[in-house]
């Protein structure tokens, strides 16, 4: 009896949630959810201005107060703090980790335990519309800042011998060779806000996140409501 090959099957990136009750009484200070999504490997062409996005997007802490510099968030702990009096959003931060064929990016953020429901879902509805905002429009002095940071990231990166070795053995293993700081500085002055605004069209814009969220399952934000905020209705 001759066996017949199974058709190939075609392949693609579906994105999910993860949603982990902390439960009571051991119930946690605060809720911790992290939106990510897929992005190219450590040798892709468009590393660069990924990375340069997530020092666009910038960071949070809450003893920054309203020092941050996304203003989304600036904007909704001006309209907490005028609602309710509290500012229970704890920190934002972004990640981004590449591997030889695929990556992953995205942010990460805290709230209070106390916070009603509605807080959590508000936080991530204005954190995504930041990114989404970069898709509809991309301002050419936020990809200027972007790369006056990124480089600033770099150098600390080389910073000793500890770290400099450090960096040039994550780049050999991820991508097989190592950028010297020159040839990385030249690249990212060669970037333009096209190119940036192209790359997080492609990777961001209306494609399948994945959401990992930890601590009292009632408040926890849902997969449809991330997924939703991954486009704009232009209409």
């Amino acid at each position: 009896m001759t066996k017949v090959a199974p058709a190939a099957i075609d392949k693609r990136y579906t994105g999910g949630a993860v949603r982990v009750d902390a439960g009571m009484p051991s119930a946690p200070y605060a809720n911790h959810v992290a939106v990510g999504w897929e992005i190219c490997g450590a040798d892709g062409a468009d590393v660069l201005p990924l990375r340069l996005l997530t020092e666009v997007y910038g960071q949070y802490d809450r003893f920054m107060n309203d020092m941050s510099s996304n203003w989304w968030v600036r904007f909704n702990l001006e309209r907490q703090s005028t609602q309710h009096g509290n500012m229970p959003l704890e920190e934002v931060r972004t990640f981004f980790d590449t591997f030889s064929d695929t990556g992953m990016m995205g942010f990460f953020y805290t709230y209070q335990i106390g916070s009603e429901r509605a807080e959590g879902w508000n936080f991530m509805v204005a954190l995504q519309n930041e990114w989404v905002r970069y898709c509809m429009r991309m301002e050419p002095y936020k990809v200027e800042v972007g790369k006056n940071l990124l480089k600033n990231k770099l150098i600390f990166e080389h910073d000793g011998a500890e770290k400099t070795n450090a960096e040039v053995g994550k780049q050999l293993i991820s991508r097989g060779g190592y950028t010297p700081l020159e040839q990385a500085y030249a690249r990212i002055n060669d970037l333009t806000t096209q190119q940036v605004s192209d790359v997080i069209n492609h990777y961001y814009y209306d494609r399948e996140p994945t959401m990992s969220a930890w601590g009292l399952y009632y408040v926890l934000p849902v997969y449809n409501l991330t997924r939703r905020n991954m486009y704009k209705y232009r209409y």
